[in-house]
């Protein structure tokens, strides 16, 4: 009975920390996302030289017709800094982040542990069974 309960106890914490790998790749993912959306909303260039892309900005601003505050006058204009995101793009990006890793190889390898497992739950039950066929 210690030997099934060891056993018990094994699959739970198994389940527990492949679902715990599960969202913390799924974080992962939205963190990197999140990050390079971060990134992509600061200046191309260091800042001395930005002073050219700020009065740019200001001037294309003022071009395009928005007030001194940088609100549009006439309808919302789509920025750089307002990306439509939707859930398939954040599932694209959140696949090609783990595939830069190199996490399939461990997807591979949780496969293997799993089937492993389940073969383990079989014969602890098929022995469990005839243990208490001898009883």
């Amino acid at each position: 009975s210690n030997v099934l309960l060891v056993n018990l106890l094994i699959a739970v914490m198994n389940s527990t920390y492949e679902r715990n790998m599960e969202n913390s790749q799924t974080e992962w993912a939205f963190y990197r996302v999140q990050t390079v959306l971060e990134f992509d909303e600061w200046a191309d260039l260091p800042p001395p030289l930005n002073i050219v892309e700020i009065v740019h900005r200001r001037f294309w601003r003022r071009e395009s017709g928005d007030d001194a505050e940088g609100e549009p006058t006439q309808r919302k204009q789509t920025t750089k800094n307002e990306l439509p995101i939707n859930k398939r793009d954040l599932k694209d990006s959140q696949q090609k982040a783990i595939a830069s890793v190199g996490l399939e190889e461990d997807a591979g390898e949780i496969a293997v542990l799993r089937a492993d497992n389940t073969e383990l739950r079989r014969r602890n039950a098929e022995l469990t069974r005839r243990r208490e066929e001898l009883e």
